[in-house]
């Protein structure tokens, strides 16, 4: 004797039969788009009655009713970029918002098989495709195969593509005006640190272009003459930890004789390794040296001192990304997507003492931007910025 026998899913003929109404019925209540067309007390009854009998819609059956999955797939790659995890969730959370559902493929799962990865994709039924800043560059071919069935894909933070419409910040802005206030501080021999040759991923090519370019033009245009600024090459130093990679530069660059005042790093890791390099030779950020790092992670705040970073516009990029691969979905025209949207410069004690804090608020560095200056044609406004009064 069996104690608990199978509970079957509840159909819709099953609560059409259990309020004695017809199987049309139950479906005009259960369908947001058709529920119009009956009483409003007779879809509240059918809905409350599929609440209770534990109803849920079958999913395959509406596609094939519908002719559409309501799908998108986002390919991602967790090993890459641990910071990546925030925005994906914020474009999950928007697609959500839009009534798609997510269907999410981790390049790392195939070994970077991108035939596997076309057919976990093709099998979900996607209608449009998001490339979550991987760094695998994505061959015409394999993009093809699916703009050809008219799904459409988009580039969020992925290795550079030009024949995919892409959502990124404005990193050369960010830069700029990250370089910028570290001049103003004080600093006269910056030196940018973009990380070791091993970590140097295609998706990190834009941003170690975007960064150089900020970098240089804040110094052709503070208008005093610098040192000697330098942008640091990779090196022989081989190590996939950012962290080591910028300890060990720091110290072949101080056996040297040649040591940058500060050192504007392309991320927060990178940062955190040239502030525990100082440590070890007791140097005094940033009165004798300041450093710059760009992600504003959660240990940027806490570290000792606090670390001057960079802190991207992910909700807005996300609600941009999920607007676009939409309208590609339902054919409606994209809007404007060359990237584009403005990072936030948050001031702490690696780049700005007590005395730089009041020199550079009385001058009106903090607030509305000094000059204007728009790096790129495609920012549509220069960057606020941000003294964290918590940890200055």
């Amino acid at each position: 004797m069996v104690s608990n026998p199978r509970k079957f899913a509840p159909t819709q003929h099953d609560i059409a039969h259990a309020l004695g109404v017809s199987q049309s019925t139950v479906a005009l209540a259960l369908n947001s788009r058709q529920q119009h067309k009956l009483l409003p007390d007779t879809v509240a009854k059918v809905q409350a009655k599929a609440t209770e009998m534990g109803y849920r819609p079958q999913r395959f059956a509406q596609m094939l009713r519908n002719r559409r999955s309501r799908v998108i797939g986002l390919v991602v790659q967790s090993g890459a970029h641990a910071d990546s995890n925030d925005r994906i969730r914020l474009v999950a959370n928007r697609l959500h918002n839009r009534g798609y559902r997510v269907v999410a493929v981790d390049l790392d799962w195939f070994g970077g098989d991108m035939h596997d990865v076309e057919n976990y994709l093709l099998d979900a039924s996607v209608e449009g495709i998001m490339l979550c800043q991987t760094d695998q560059r994505v061959d015409p071919e394999w993009t093809a195969t699916f703009t050809d069935r008219g799904i459409p894909i988009l580039n969020f933070l992925g290795a550079a593509s030009p024949d995919l419409p892409d959502v990124r910040p404005a990193m050369a802005n960010a830069f700029y005006h990250l370089t910028r206030h570290v001049l103003l501080a004080g600093s006269r021999r910056p030196a940018l640190l973009p990380g070791p040759a091993s970590r140097t991923l295609p998706s990190a090519d834009w941003m170690i272009t975007a960064a150089e370019t900020g970098f240089r033009r804040a110094i052709e245009t503070v208008g005093f003459t610098l040192d000697e600024p330098w942008v640091i090459r990779p090196t022989r130093i081989r190590t996939d930890s950012a962290h080591e990679f910028a300890r060990q530069t720091l110290r072949e660059m101080a056996a040297s004789g040649a040591m940058p005042d500060a050192f504007v790093c392309l991320t927060d890791e990178l940062a955190l390794g040239a502030l525990a390099a100082l440590a070890e030779r007791d140097a005094r950020v940033p009165d004798s040296v300041r450093v710059s790092g760009f992600d504003d992670t959660p240990s940027a705040r806490y570290a000792n001192p606090s670390l001057t970073s960079v802190r991207w516009p992910n909700a807005p990029m996300a609600e941009r990304a999920a607007e676009a691969i939409v309208a590609g979905v339902e054919k409606r025209p994209l809007p404007e997507m060359v990237g584009g949207f403005p990072c936030e410069v948050v001031v702490r004690r690696s780049t700005c003492s007590e005395a730089d804090a009041k020199r550079l608020a009385g001058e009106g560095f903090f607030g509305a931007d000094p000059d204007g200056t728009i790096l790129e044609n495609w920012a549509p406004s220069a960057p606020p910025r941000q003294l964290d009064l918590l940890n200055l």
